[in-house]
């Protein structure tokens, strides 16, 4: 089942999916569609932030993101 990531600023990042490893990315009418595998990781860089997810299981991805600041 697709879960929903947001990013630092409480914007939505993507939706990815534990289980199957697919990400979901939609902004601004361009969808991108992917899959992480086990241990493997997806990054979506959008403004001043950057948000990077971790397929750690099949069952979990752990997230983290922040502000780059120049």
């Amino acid at each position: 089942m697709l879960q929903r990531y947001d990013d630092c600023k409480g914007r939505c990042a993507c939706y990815a999916d534990p289980t199957t490893g697919v990400v979901k990315h939609e902004y601004k009418k361009v969808r991108t569609r992917s899959h992480i595998q086990v241990g493997g990781e997806y990054i979506i860089e959008r403004d001043d932030t950057v948000t990077v997810l971790k397929r750690i299981s099949q069952d979990e991805i752990v997230h983290k993101s922040y502000i780059v600041t120049a």
